[in-house]
């Protein structure tokens, strides 16, 4: 994927999909270990319910690319648009798809024990009827560690149902079942792996690796909507560009609302288990690191970079805190 962006001339996409792989192959690498060592990181029979949501996934594209290369269907590909022409409306929609940032909110909070009990239950009523279809009575997790799981688990099978296809669209735009979506995207996108796939990986990375649940999912939600409201802010408002962002024209006024947005969406979340001091503090830091990093505007896009770098600075600085 990367050398198909690289023969586009298009360097950002390039680095975006060799960023992406490399940050897989860690979660592949870390997967595995973490099972060998007998510390899975989702445990049966949730992994075999991803393997199965996998070959489902992979399965229904494959079909639907069978039978699209046997039609008579036209299509003239999605439009790559330069960021200076992306109009308001057209951004929009496409941070319309930040939203599903509140499913993990919902999973984790909500969610996680509910579809853990359900899963429980199901094992327990084949069991009893002699179905042996899991070979278990009781699944072995910590109580505490559920909620965790199940939201690892979900963003895995996210991850999977939105990485299949986009390997389809870059190779061949007609055959991805969820063409509809990728119409229109930016030009650093073409031949190079999609926005929402940087994100979901971004996000596993610390998810898989802080501890503390609760800052993990307070950088992922920051790096949601504090992208979207730079984005959104700057397109209606911004007047005054950035030192740095002659290349994606980013604005003082997008910096400002993304801050604003940065600060003040991981507060709820950080106190359902911390004081309002450390909230605010971890808050602060969250909002300053993903500005900086908008400021700076790297060639690696900020799906990646917001996720882990907010994350990852809120837990120093809340490890630094409690000494």
């Amino acid at each position: 994927m990367g050398n198909r962006a690289k023969r586009v001339n298009n360097i950002e996409g390039y680095y975006n999909s060799i960023v992406g792989a490399v940050l897989l192959a860690f979660i592949a690498c870390y997967y595995l270990v973490s099972s060998f060592i007998n510390l899975p990181i989702v445990v049966y029979p949730f992994n075999v319910l991803m393997v199965i949501w996998v070959a489902a996934i992979l399965g229904i594209q494959i079909l639907y690319a069978i039978r699209i290369k046997r039609s008579d269907m036209h299509d003239n590909g999605p439009s790559f648009i330069k960021n200076e022409h992306f109009t308001f409306s057209l951004e929009m929609k496409r941070k319309s798809t930040h939203l599903v940032g509140f499913l993990l909110i919902c999973c984790y909070f909500w969610l996680s024990v509910p579809v853990f009990t359900m899963i429980q239950q199901l094992i327990i009523y084949f069991e009893a009827i002699n179905a042996n279809i899991w070979g278990i009575v009781f699944i072995n997790v910590n109580p505490a560690y559920i909620p965790q799981m199940v939201s690892i688990f979900a963003l895995f099978c996210a991850t999977y149902l939105l990485m299949i296809p986009d390997l389809f669209r870059v190779f061949n735009f007609r055959s991805t079942i969820f063409k509809n979506f990728t119409k229109v995207m930016r030009d650093k996108e073409k031949n190079a792996v999609g926005p929402h796939i940087c994100l979901t990986v971004g996000s596993l990375i610390p998810m898989l690796l802080i501890p503390n649940y609760l800052i993990a999912i307070a950088g992922i939600i920051i790096a949601v909507f504090s992208d979207a409201a730079a984005s959104l802010v700057g397109r209606k408002f911004g007047k005054r560009k950035l030192p740095f962002a002659e290349r994606t024209g980013k604005s003082y006024e997008g910096l400002i609302g993304g801050f604003i947005v940065a600060f003040l969406v991981p507060i709820p979340i950080l106190l359902w288990g911390l004081n309002i001091g450390m909230t605010l503090i971890l808050a602060l830091i969250g909002a300053i690191t993903v500005s900086v990093i908008d400021v700076l505007t790297p060639l690696v896009t900020d799906n990646y970079l917001n996720p882990i770098f907010a994350s990852f600075a809120m837990y120093g600085v809340y490890l630094l805190l409690i000494l």
